[in-house]
């Protein structure tokens, strides 16, 4: 799960940086789960160009993120985690095996 609520734990709108953030920490605990190392912004700063994996892809101080977000509107119509996402012009998307799995 993705975190992208505010400071009061609501979610009124989806932030950019709140994605970012969720998936950096996320990032962060799959690099420390698999034995790697990854720092602790709140309390150090990767120096140099000693950075962490995590800095490495996201940025720090004085070293911007590795890749480019950016968020399009796109309605879409009925979405149905059961059966799929129908939008015009998307391919239908379901899950393999689904049907094996409600019984």
């Amino acid at each position: 799960p993705l975190w992208t609520g505010d400071v009061d734990r609501e979610c009124k709108s989806i932030k950019e940086t709140g994605i970012i953030g969720s998936l950096r920490w996320w990032y962060e605990a799959l690099v420390r789960g698999l034995g790697g190392y990854a720092c602790d912004p709140t309390n150090s700063t990767c120096e140099g160009k000693n950075h962490c994996d995590a800095c490495e892809l996201f940025g720090c101080t004085g070293w911007r993120r590795r890749f480019k977000s950016k968020i399009v509107d796109i309605p879409l119509g009925n979405i149905n985690f059961f059966s799929g996402i129908e939008h015009p012009g998307l391919e239908e998307y379901t899950m393999e095996g689904l049907e094996e799995w409600k019984k």
